[in-house]
């Protein structure tokens, strides 16, 4: 018999990960928006976020009504945890994606430097490495993925 509990932890997950899976395609976006001098992506990116922030505050109010109302312990509460930090991250992310396509598109008018275009395109490329592997990492509860991540981190800080 499966718990009512396990079905609504699975739910949440599952938007999670759809969360995840957009965070990735707005950076995307937006990031081609910066190099490839797209203006027209702006929107797009906007679009995404707004899905992001939708996702978002559905994540928020089903873990505050599963903490309330199903009271879940060790492992499970654990999990809940987790996602609501995840989700945090997550639409801060999406935050930035937009945030990235706005400046690209203010910046326009400038000329494209070579050495800017290679190092945002490098730190592109391991920021969306990290979030693949990040949500990897909280499918398969990969303890040693997660500690991969978090040491790529200072990579990207050198930015």
């Amino acid at each position: 018999m499966i718990r009512f509990l396990d079905t609504e932890l699975q739910e949440l997950k599952d938007c999670l990960l759809e969360m995840g899976g957009t965070v990735e395609k707005a950076m995307e976006e937006a990031c081609e928006a910066a190099l490839k001098r797209k203006p027209g992506m702006v929107d797009q990116v906007l679009a995404l976020e707004a899905r992001i922030n939708e996702l978002h505050l559905r994540v928020d109010q089903n873990c505050l009504e599963l903490l309330a109302k199903q009271a879940p312990v060790a492992r499970d509460l654990r999990l809940v945890l987790a996602i609501i930090k995840m989700n945090t991250d997550l639409e801060r992310m999406g935050d930035q994606a937009s945030n990235i396509a706005y400046t690209a598109k203010d910046y326009l008018e400038f000329e494209s430097l070579p050495e800017f275009t290679k190092d945002f395109t490098a730190m592109v490329e391991e920021v969306r490495s990290m979030v693949k592997d990040c949500l990897d990492a909280f499918v398969r509860r990969d303890v040693d993925l997660c500690r991969n991540v978090l040491s790529r981190d200072d990579i990207v800080d050198q930015y």
